[in-house]
């Protein structure tokens, strides 16, 4: 199997990624990152828009954190979508991940890439919330991870924050810290 690899070439992020299945059909991933996102005036746009999130990691230059990763399939000529994901974020940190619920293979054509326009961020309306990071350290470690199913997944850092030490799930931090 030969993956390829594409780079942009001023960045050198990876862009996509391809290879060609055992039926000939090509898999493709997708990547966009903060600096694809048109830098539009934030004024009109409500604070608690992605934008201003987006706007914060272009402005702090944290530009490798991929924001939206989608996954296809090129059968026939045409591209459908697979699969999908869309990371949030909330003061440079990841704030909660969608994932993309596909019932059946969507036609790229109809399927909404997100972007910033004047209004704010704007994505496919078939992303659902599946992870919510609640709670950090002083270190950007988390502290607190709720899954939509409803567990809550709790960590323990230690050594000055640098090293995991405890990883409990179904309770809350500070479920764990008052103990």
């Amino acid at each position: 199997t030969t993956i390829n690899n594409t780079y942009d070439v001023n960045s050198n992020l990876l862009r996509t990624t391809s290879t060609i299945n055992s039926n000939g059909n090509e898999i493709k991933t997708r990547y966009k990152y903060p600096i694809d996102y048109a830098n539009v005036p934030l004024a009109p746009i409500p604070a608690t828009d992605e934008a201003h999130d987006i706007a914060a990691l272009q402005i702090n230059n944290i530009v490798n954190v991929p924001v939206e990763v989608n996954n296809s399939i090129v059968k026939g000529g045409v591209e459908y979508i697979t699969g999908g994901k869309l990371n949030y974020f909330e003061n440079l940190k990841l704030e909660k991940i969608l994932e993309l619920e596909v019932n059946s293979l969507i036609n790229s054509n109809s399927f909404n890439f997100s972007t910033i326009n004047t209004s704010g961020f704007l994505s496919d309306n078939r992303y659902k919330e599946k992870i919510f990071f609640s709670k950090y350290d002083n270190k950007g470690n988390p502290l607190e991870v709720k899954q939509a199913d409803g567990i809550t997944t709790s960590y323990v850092w230690g050594h000055n924050n640098q090293y995991l030490i405890a990883k409990v799930v179904n309770a809350t931090y500070q479920d764990i810290t008052n103990t």
